[in-house]
């Protein structure tokens, strides 16, 4: 819960630059820009499960781009409004466009 409200996902704190790497190996797909979560990125993997990372400076990576579990696809940043400004990833996971507790899928 963050300000009263039931975050569908986790929020990493971090320095900004800090590399942001992929939970699984995948395909990126969009990068969504949130007024409130800041710069974004999806990434589809087998099964239906679709990561998405919010609050990022960077992105290293292209739409279409196959990507590897632990490769760098962004780094952290200020991007975000919603945690204050602090330098933070907002990372959820999805499962048939349910989100899922990320904690209990990785």
């Amino acid at each position: 819960i963050y300000n009263g409200e039931q975050l569908k996902g986790i929020v990493i704190a971090g320095s900004p630059g800090s590399a942001v790497t992929a939970a699984a190996d995948g395909k990126v797909q969009d990068f969504p820009n949130d007024p409130d979560y800041g710069k974004g990125l999806v990434i589809y993997h087998e099964g239906g499960y679709v990561t998405e990372y919010y609050g990022l400076e960077t992105i290293m990576v292209g739409t279409g781009r196959s990507v590897t579990q632990g490769e760098a696809i962004g780094s952290i940043g200020t991007s975000n409004t919603y945690f204050d400004g602090s330098p933070a990833v907002f990372f959820c996971v999805k499962q048939s466009g349910i989100a899922l507790d990320p904690e209990s899928v990785l």
